[in-house]
């Protein structure tokens, strides 16, 4: 038996359900990439859009319709935005011609994503000393959002590029996986609050990428980690956020704690160390004594986890496992993914 504090409750019995999958074309127009999850999903997409909306001041509706005039209008002002909005905007207005929402409900819905959302990653070696990354996405309004996830599939001139778990909606994934050469999460970096909506909403027209659009681009760009690494420290982005990323050698992870233009900080895995064997992040930054409230117990109860098991008894059950267990895991989680780029192993769970 085994008596390792933490690990009977680990491995209990976890129900979980199937994710649907989708193949997304980005070789399609933007506008049409997103049809096949935007119908399957459209009546959840209302539910979350009203649930999400009732969050959002009437100041702040107000600047999302005056960026819609502007972007409709956007011919008129050549050279003043660049491919990423144009491309970002035209995904937003698909969907919103599907479900028949205004298109300025659809973005502002997916501009404030960072300030309701929780979340915990972990990248970690396993008893084979290779590296493997779990996450849970939390979020208040998780009945809703529950069931609309699904996997996209991302390909391009016929072949996958890079794997992601999304919400119908939303064209920004914030968990990501390239076969064969690294891995991202996002967590949420607690910098925000609505004034912050609108420094985003200002760099959106200077083609900043919103944390879920510098992932996908990312996933689709980048051909290894050191690339994946270089673009998510270095390129502009709309609002402050975590980037945890995986790659497939031993010492190939980092947690990059990021402002608007740079890294903060750089939080790298050791193999040959008995404290960074894994690192993790919640909400707030990794060198902050005492934790916020908000994030204490699931810090607390994800290091010591972590330091319970150790190495030698690390793999992908147990990994994700500590992610399934209260308080890592909440109420308000949407799913959970266990991901490892060396043995293309991508799993969805909620």
């Amino acid at each position: 038996k085994d008596s390792t504090p933490y690990v009977s409750n680990m491995l209990r019995k976890v129900k979980t359900y199937n994710v649907p999958q989708f193949d997304i074309n980005l070789d399609l127009n933007p506008f049409d990439r997103w049809r096949e999850p935007t119908e399957k999903f459209i009546d959840q997409i209302h539910v979350v859009h009203k649930t999400i909306l009732s969050f959002i001041p009437w100041t702040v509706r107000a600047i999302f319709w005056v960026t819609v005039q502007i972007m409709e209008n956007r011919h008129s002002y050549p050279g003043t935005l660049g491919e990423l909005t144009d491309t970002l905007y035209m995904e937003f207005k698909g969907m919103a011609n599907i479900t028949g929402l205004p298109v300025y409900e659809v973005m502002a819905t997916n501009f404030v994503y960072e300030l309701l959302s929780h979340c915990t990653s972990i990248i970690s070696l396993d008893h084979d000393g290779d590296i493997i990354h779990a996450r849970n996405n939390d979020y208040p309004i998780y009945k809703s959002l529950k069931d609309d996830t699904f996997e996209a599939h991302f390909h391009k001139n016929g072949e996958l590029i890079f794997k992601a778990t999304m919400s119908g909606g939303s064209p920004c994934p914030y968990t990501v996986m390239k076969p064969g050469k690294f891995g991202i999460s996002i967590n949420a970096r607690y910098q925000n609050t609505f004034l912050g909506v609108f420094r985003s909403m200002f760099r959106y027209f200077t083609s900043a990428y919103n944390p879920g659009s510098l992932a996908k681009y990312v996933g689709e760009h980048a051909n290894s980690y050191e690339e994946a690494k270089e673009m998510l420290m270095n390129m502009q982005l709309t609002s402050p956020c975590y980037f945890i990323l995986s790659g497939v050698e031993p010492n190939e992870g980092v947690i990059i704690t990021r402002r608007r233009d740079g890294a903060d900080d750089l939080w790298y895995i050791n193999p040959d160390s008995k404290l960074n064997w894994s690192i993790y992040q919640t909400n707030y930054d990794h060198w902050v004594e005492p934790a916020p409230e908000r994030d204490e117990e699931r810090a607390a109860s994800t290091k010591n986890a972590l330091e319970s098991l150790g190495t030698n008894k690390m793999n992908s059950k147990r990994l994700i496992k500590i992610l399934q267990k209260p308080p890592v895991m909440r109420e308000s989680t949407i799913y959970a993914v266990s991901m490892s780029a060396k043995k293309n192993y991508y799993k969805t769970y909620r």
